[in-house]
């Protein structure tokens, strides 16, 4: 073959070669724009989820939808924290496709890809798995929550994989922050009772039927103040306070298994707290045990009841602002069904709490004294 024509030859083969790899090129950025901000998932309906997996070497959170409402189905079937389950929806509805990538075993490792149960070492990175089930059990949804994209300000996005597909996605959303542990999707606020709306507290022991001390307020407007026993010790203030606020958006660390044998709680021989409302709603708390000795832990219960507030004759014909009182005292909702809907949630659970939460509940009349400054100490020292 001639020199020329073998140049020809091989010019032209350059040629082709070039133009190939630009087609498939120019074919692959045609798909990426395709793709470019399209749902990750189609057609992902609220209402028709099931149940949602959230799995990771930490920890596998086991949410499902019952008639009662969404329930942490590992964890006794405890109600879940809906709001934080609203947002995990909602960001995964609205996931976006920013660019895709091949799969290849060097990105699955620098992006945290690899599935928590397949990872190629035992240090190696892994993601977040989270399964979306229908009603039926069927899966919607199988995601691999990988590595956050760096970003110098705001969200970078995230890296995720469809665990059926060889494709890597950065979508627009960001998940540095999901909650991988199975406590962490309970709804642990059981109580916000406003401390204004407390008019009563009685404190008992098991030793003794009559209240080991009482706080009363004598108005709505007014400061609580011990009204049983009298003491000639000055009360504290802010210890009345503590007592009061005790049921202030009270959070709870856990639950105890429903099968715990309630002397093991120490329940069973609880003090008691009573926190009667104005419109009659009881709330009745037992502090119980230390939870296996700790002293950071304790069992707890709380029950809701109702008893018809009595109705006070008054002396004198009623002013303005106590008509708009007894009004909105008539518009409010029927107490006794709320206390009855109240006592269905709270009631069934022994709770476990914290140890400042356990401190507030206080059943001894001393110490709400007033501490004593000893002869001769400066009291602001």
């Amino acid at each position: 073959m001639k020199s020329k024509t073998l140049i020809i030859l091989l010019v032209t083969v350059c040629l082709l070669g070039a133009l190939a790899y630009y087609m498939i090129q120019g074919q692959q950025s045609a798909s990426q724009s395709s793709e470019m901000g399209r749902l990750l998932i189609d057609q992902l309906s609220v209402n028709d989820i099931g149940a949602i997996t959230i799995a990771s070497t930490e920890d596998t959170v086991e949410l499902k939808r019952t008639a009662e409402g969404w329930v942490v189905s590992n964890r006794y079937n405890f109600p879940v924290d809906f709001t934080k389950l609203s947002e995990l929806v909602g960001k995964l509805q609205d996931l976006k496709i920013g660019r895709s990538f091949d799969v290849t075993p060097e990105r699955l490792t620098r992006l945290e890809l690899h599935s928590p149960v397949d990872a190629p070492t035992s240090d190696s990175p892994t993601a977040v798995r989270i399964i979306i089930q229908d009603t039926h059990a069927n899966t919607m949804a199988d995601l691999l929550l990988g590595k956050a994209r760096q970003a110098s300000s705001g969200s970078g996005g995230h890296y995720v994989r469809p665990a059926a597909q060889d494709k890597i996605y950065l979508v627009d959303k960001e998940f540095r922050f999901i909650k991988k542990k199975t406590d962490d999707w309970m709804n642990k606020q059981i109580t916000d009772v406003d401390a204004e709306k407390i008019e009563q507290v009685r404190a008992y022991i098991p030793s003794q039927t009559d209240p080991v001390y009482i706080l009363q307020r004598p108005a709505k407007s007014l400061a609580a103040k011990l009204i049983q026993p009298q003491f000639s010790q000055k009360i504290d203030a802010a210890k009345i306070d503590e007592v009061l606020r005790a049921l202030s958006f009270f959070s709870v660390q856990d639950v105890a298994d429903p099968n715990i044998d309630p002397a093991a709680t120490g329940i069973d021989t609880s003090r008691r707290i009573e926190y009667q409302l104005y419109d009659g709603t009881i709330y009745s708390v037992y502090p119980g045990k230390s939870v296996d000795g700790k002293t950071d832990q304790y069992y707890l219960k709380i029950r809701a009841d109702y008893r018809s507030p009595e109705t006070a004759v008054a002396s004198e014909p009623p002013s303005s602002e106590s008509q708009k009182s007894s009004q909105e005292e008539i518009a409010k909702p029927d107490a006794a069904a709320n206390a009855a809907r109240l006592n269905q949630r709270i009631e069934p659970w022994t709770y476990i709490i914290s140890d400042w939460e356990f401190k507030n509940l206080m059943t001894d009349p001393q110490a709400l004294m007033a501490k004593e400054d000893k002869p001769g100490t400066d009291p602001d020292k």
